[in-house]
C-alpha cells in the first residue's frame, strides 16, 4: 500500500505557509466582497456552469459577491460558455489556476463560504477540506453529498442557479447558521481517518485479512 496524499494534509497546514504572490494578488483584486470558493478540477461533471449562472444573477443584482475557482481562465471559459469572460472582466469570477497543497489552508481562510455543485463524486476531499478549515458550505442535493456532509451543509439542486443564489444569500444573512454548520462539520470529521497514512493502514489491514483467509 503506497500513500499518495490529496489536499488535506495537516502537517502542511502551518503558519509558515502562505498564499503565493500570484494567488494573493488575484484574491486581492476581488476587493472587499464576500468570497465564495469552489475547489475542484476542470472536469465537466464538476458543474461550473451552474455557478456561472448564479454569479451572473448576482452581477445583475449588484451584489458584492465574488467566486474563486481553482481552474485556469481558459478552462473556465471552455466550461461555462460565452458569459464566462464577462464574469472575469467584471471581477465576479476569479480563476486561480492550480493551487499547491501547502496553500490550501491560506486559501480557505481567505474565503467566506464554500460551494460544491458537482453532479458526480465518490468521496470529495473538497467537502472535508471545508469542514477541516471551518468554512460553511453549500452543496449539491445529491446522495453522495448527503452521505459525506450529513447535517453540516446546506443543500440545493445542482440544476437550479436561482436556488443557489437563494441559499448563498440565506447563509450570508444568518451568522448563527454559519457557525452551526461549521460546528457540525467539525464533529463529522471524527468519522474520518486522521491522515491519509491512517487510511492506508486501514486498507492494508483489510488486504492482510483477505490474504490470511485465503492461506487457510
Amino acid at each position: 500500500v503506497i500513500v499518495v496524499p490529496k489536499a488535506v494534509v495537516s502537517e502542511l497546514d502551518t503558519s509558515a505557509h502562505s498564499l503565493s504572490a500570484g494567488i494573493a494578488e488575484k484574491l486581492g483584486g476581488m476587493g472587499d466582497v464576500t468570497k465564495l470558493l469552489f475547489v475542484s478540477s476542470g472536469h465537466p461533471h464538476k458543474n461550473h456552469k451552474i455557478l456561472a449562472e448564479m454569479m451572473q444573477q448576482f452581477k445583475l443584482k449588484g451584489r458584492r459577491i465574488g467566486l474563486a475557482v481553482t481552474i485556469t481562465a481558459d478552462r473556465w471559459r471552455e466550461l461555462v460558455g460565452p458569459e464566462g469572460q464577462g464574469l472575469i472582466d467584471s471581477g465576479h469570477v476569479v480563476p486561480l489556476g492550480w493551487v499547491d497543497k501547502k496553500e490550501m489552508g491560506p486559501l480557505y481562510r481567505a474565503c467566506d463560504l464554500c460551494v460544491m455543485p458537482s453532479l458526480l463524486e465518490s468521496l470529495s476531499s473538497a467537502h472535508i477540506e471545508a469542514m477541516y478549515w471551518k468554512k460553511p458550505q453549500i452543496v449539491a442535493d445529491l446522495p453522495y453529498a448527503h452521505d459525506l456532509c450529513g447535517d453540516s451543509a446546506l443543500y440545493v439542486s445542482p440544476h437550479d442557479s436561482s436556488a443557489w443564489c437563494s441559499q448563498v444569500e440565506r447563509l450570508l444573512a444568518d451568522a448563527p447558521l454559519r457557525e452551526e454548520l461549521v460546528a457540525r462539520g467539525t464533529l463529522r470529521l471524527v468519522d474520518f481517518p486522521e491522515s491519509w497514512e491512517a487510511m492506508a493502514e486501514r486498507i492494508r489491514a483489510v488486504l492482510a485479512a483477505v490474504v490470511a483467509e485465503r492461506i487457510r
